[in-house]
C-alpha cells in the first residue's frame, strides 16, 4: 500500500480556526470546548473524558441535549457558512474522534456505547445523520487530546479505583506513567494523530445494513457484494505515535441484489478487538506508529499483562485490516499479522464475524493469497520468526493443505504480495527490511541501500526437501514492489511480472522531502540465463491495480490503477498491456499505453477500482460465444471532500471514459481503505461455517 502522508491535503480544504485557537497543524491542541473536557466518573477508566457541561466561547457553541437516554453534543462553527458544520466523534477511552456531521453523539470505543443518565452504557449503531445535507464548510477538528489532562497523582488514584483487581490495576497505572514520562511532547507529522487520522483518514462508526439510493440504474447482472477492508482506528493510548497501518479492521459492503442496493460497515471482532474491548481500554502496542523506548515499554506492559491472565495473546493479536477474499465457501478477511477470520455475510446486508480461520501448522498468513482460477487453488505465505522467516503454501479447492515449502532469505524483508504462474511462484526480497531492534531506537522498517532487490523463483508444486536446490535467484536493482497485479509465462524459460515499483524504497518511510512515485513496469526474468531486466510501461504514478480474476497467473491484457499517491486518489485508469508490451523500449510521450480514464472530480478522492467480469448468462442472451476480456464493471468507493458525501461508483470497464453506469449513494462516509473483492449470489449462497 502506497501511501504520502508527508505530503499535505489538498489546499482546497478548509482548516477549523477560532478566535482563541491557532489553525489546526500538527502541534495544535484542541479548541476550549473539548479543552476543557476533564469531568471525570469514577466509574469510568482513568483515560475516559465524559462529555463538557455546556459552555460558552466566542466562536464556537456547544449545545447539549439528552435524547433517548444519550447524551449528544453539536459543535457549531459561528462563522460556518452553512447550519451544516462538520463535527466529531470523540471515543471516550482513546481521544480519537471520529467525523460525523450535524451531530456528535459521545460513545465509548468503538462499540459505541452511549452512557444514559445513571451511568450505564447500552450498545447501539450510531447512524448519519447528514442524509440530504450540503456540507458547505468543511471544519477539521483535532483528533486527539492533550496527555496531561490531570495530575499524575490523580491518574494513577484512578487507574486504581476503576481496575477490578491488583495485576489490572498495577498494568493500568503502568500505562499512564508510560504517557505521562515516556511519551514525546511533540510527535514526528508522519506519527501524529492530529495529521494522520483527519479528513478521509479519521475513522467512522459502525453503520448497520441501510437501503442506499441509487442514481441511474444498476446492471441486472450485476448482483452480489462488493466487500472492502481497511483500518478504522478504536483503540490507542494517548500520547502515542499511529501510523494508518495500525487501525481496526473494518468491512464496508454493498450488496447488490434486484437493482437495489445496501450498505453496511463493520468492525472485524477480531480477538484482539474483543479484548480491548471488554476491557474498556488499548491493551495492545501499535507496532507501526511505536518507537523506542514507549514502545519497548507498551510491549513490556502486554507481557505483564499477558502473565497475569489480563490478556490471551495465543487467541490472535492482528487487526485484520487489509484485505478481503472467497474461497471454499467462506469470506475471509486478512492481514498479514494473524490468521484470517471467516466472515458471514447475510441475506439482509450485514457483516457478521464468525471465529478465526484454521490451518494446521500455521500461526499466521499472507493478506493477498493468489487463486488459480482453473484449478481453484489459493496459494499464500506465512511468516514465522526468526528461524524460517517466509513459507509458500498451497490449499486445494476443497480445502486439503500441503506443507510449508521454506524461501531461502539472509534477512527479513517487508513482504506484502507476491505473484504465481501456471508453473511457478515468484516470491520478492526487496530493500525494506524489518529490525525489530531498531525500533528501540527509531523505525523497525528500514530501507538498505547496500541491499539489491531480487526474487525467488519456485516451482508451483516444489517439495519442502527441494527449497534450497530448485530456487532461482534474480537480481533486480531498484525494483521494491509492494504490489503485483499480475505475472505469466512466456515460452519455456522466461516469466513476465507486472507491478507498480516504488521509487525510492525509502518514500514509503513517510521522510520528509522525499516523494513516493508508483511506476508500472514490465520485469522479465529469464530462467534459461539467470538475468533479469526490467522497463516502465508508463509515466503514470499508478497503484493498487487489479485485473480480471479469471486471467490471474496467465497473459492478460488489461489491468486498472488507482491514480495518485494514497490517501489521495484521484481517479482511476485502464491500461492496455498489449500496446505497452509490444512497445518499444522508449515511451511514447502521449502515453498511450492508458486507453482509458476517470477522473473523480475536485475535492473527490477514491480507493482501489475492482473489476467484476459480466454474467455468462447475460453474455449469452447477447449471442456472444467468448466473453471479452474486459467485458464487465469496475466498483470503486468514492468521497466528496467538500460534501461529505460518500459513494460507490458502477462503471463501464469497456468505455473509453469508465462511463459512470450507476453511482449508489451511501448513507455514511467511507473512510480510506485498502483492498476488496467481490462476491457473486452463487458464491454467497455456498457459505458454510
Amino acid at each position: 500500500m502506497i501511501m504520502s502522508f508527508s505530503r499535505s491535503f489538498p489546499s482546497y480544504l478548509p482548516i477549523w480556526k477560532c478566535d482563541c485557537c491557532v489553525p489546526f497543524s500538527s502541534s495544535s491542541i484542541l479548541p476550549p470546548p473539548l479543552l476543557n473536557s476533564t469531568k471525570r466518573s469514577s466509574s469510568l477508566p482513568a483515560s475516559s473524558v465524559l462529555p463538557p457541561d455546556s459552555r460558552a466561547s466566542s466562536s464556537v457553541r456547544s449545545d447539549t441535549s439528552l435524547a433517548d437516554g444519550n447524551l449528544r453534543h453539536r459543535y457549531e462553527s459561528k462563522d460556518a457558512r452553512s447550519s451544516s458544520a462538520r463535527s466529531s466523534v470523540l471515543h471516550e477511552d482513546t481521544g480519537v474522534a471520529t467525523e460525523s456531521y450535524n451531530r456528535v453523539v459521545f460513545h465509548d470505543l468503538s462499540l459505541h456505547m452511549h452512557h444514559t443518565e445513571n451511568g450505564n452504557a447500552d450498545v447501539r449503531d450510531t447512524e448519519s445523520s447528514r442524509r440530504e445535507d450540503t456540507i458547505e464548510d468543511f471544519v477539521s477538528l483535532p483528533s486527539v487530546l492533550p496527555i496531561a489532562e490531570l495530575p499524575l497523582s490523580e491518574h494513577l488514584l484512578q487507574d486504581f479505583n476503576t481496575a477490578s483487581n491488583v495485576p489490572e490495576a498495577i498494568c493500568n497505572a503502568a500505562d499512564t506513567l508510560i504517557t505521562q514520562l515516556l511519551s514525546p511532547s511533540q510527535l514526528d507529522p508522519s506519527l501524529d494523530p492530529n495529521v494522520l487520522l483527519v479528513a478521509n483518514c479519521a475513522p467512522v462508526g459502525e453503520t448497520p445494513p441501510t437501503p442506499c439510493v441509487v442514481k441511474g440504474a444498476l446492471p441486472e447482472d450485476l448482483a452480489g457484494v462488493y466487500i472492502r477492508n481497511g483500518p478504522n482506528l478504536a483503540y490507542m493510548h494517548r500520547g502515542d505515535g499511529i501510523h494508518i497501518f495500525d487501525g481496526d479492521g473494518m468491512l464496508h459492503a454493498v450488496n447488490f441484489a434486484d437493482g437495489k442496493a445496501t450498505f453496511c460497515a463493520r468492525y472485524v471482532k477480531t480477538a484482539r478487538f474483543q479484548q480491548e474491548a471488554a476491557a474498556r481500554r488499548p491493551l495492545f502496542p501499535k507496532f507501526f506508529g511505536g518507537k523506542g523506548l514507549p514502545l519497548a515499554a507498551r510491549i513490556a506492559v502486554l507481557g505483564l499483562r499477558t502473565i497475569s491472565g489480563l490478556v490471551d495473546v495465543l487467541k490472535g493479536t492482528g487487526l485484520s485490516n487489509t484485505s478481503v477474499c472467497f474461497f471454499n465457501g467462506q469470506v475471509l478477511s486478512l492481514s498479514e499479522d494473524d490468521m484470517p477470520y471467516v466472515i458471514k455475510l447475510t441475506e439482509s446486508g450485514d457483516i457478521v464475524t464468525v471465529g478465526m480461520y484454521e490451518l494446521p501448522g500455521t500461526r499466521n498468513m499472507c493478506a493477498h493469497p493468489k487463486f488459480d482460477p482453473l484449478t481453484g487453488e489459493m496459494f499464500a505465505f506465512s511468516l514465522t520468526v526468526p528461524f524460517v522467516p517466509f513459507s509458500i503454501f498451497r490449499v486445494s479447492a476443497d480445502g486439503v493443505m500441503s506443507p510449508h515449502v521454506p524461501v531461502p532469505l539472509l534477512d527479513l524483508p517487508l513482504v506484502h504480495d507476491f505473484a504465481i504462474t501456471r508453473r511457478y511462484v515468484v516470491f520478492p526480497d526487496n530493500q525494506l527490511v524489518i529490525r525489530p531492534l531498531e525500533a528501540l531506537q527509531g523505525s523497525a522498517l528500514v530501507a538498505d541501500a547496500s541491499k539489491t532487490s531480487r526474487f525467488c523463483v519456485l516451482p508451483r508444486y516444489a517439495l519442502p526437501s527441494e527449497a534450497a536446490t530448485k530456487a532461482q535467484w534474480f537480481d533486480t536493482p531498484g525494483c521494491n514492489c509492494l504490489h503485483y497485479i499480475n505475472a505469466w509465462d512466456e515460452g519455456d524459460s522466461e516469466i513476465v511480472v507486472v507491478a507498480p515499483v516504488l521509487s525510492p524504497a525509502e518514500s514509503i518511510l513517510d521522510i520528509p522531502g522525499v516523494n513516493t512515485s508508483c511506476t508500472l513496469t514490465e520485469i522479465r526474468l529469464n530462467r534459461a540465463t539467470g538475468k533479469a531486466k526490467s522497463r516502465k510501461l508508463s509515466d503514470g504514478n499508478f497503484e493498487f491495480g487489479t485485473l480480471n480474476q479469471n486471467y490471474v497467473g496467465r497473459k492478460c491484457r488489461y489491468v486498472y490503477l488507482a491514480s495518485g499517491c494514497y490517501p489521495e486518489i484521484t481517479g482511476v485508469v485502464k491500461v492496455d498491456l498489449e500496446k505497452a508490451l509490444s512497445r518499444m523500449d522508449t515511451l511514447d510521450s502521449t502515453d498511450d499505453v492508458v486507453v482509458a480514464r476517470r477522473d473523480f472530480g475536485h475535492g473527490r478522492i477514491g480507493g482501489e477500482p475492482y473489476f467484476v467480469p459480466r454474467k455468462q448468462h447475460q453474455r449469452s442472451q447477447r449471442g456472444g460465444t467468448k466473453p471479452a476480456e474486459d467485458e464487465g464493471y469496475l466498483l470503486c468507493f468514492v468521497h466528496d471532500m467538500e460534501t461529505g458525501v460518500s459513494e460507490m461508483l458502477v462503471m463501464n470497464a469497456q468505455s473509453p471514459s469508465l462511463e459512470i453506469i450507476a453511482t449508489v449513494q451511501l448513507p455514511s462516509r467511507v473512510p480510506a481503505g485498502f483492498h476488496g473483492c467481490f462476491i457473486d449470489q452463487e458464491q454467497l449462497a455456498k457459505q458454510n461455517f
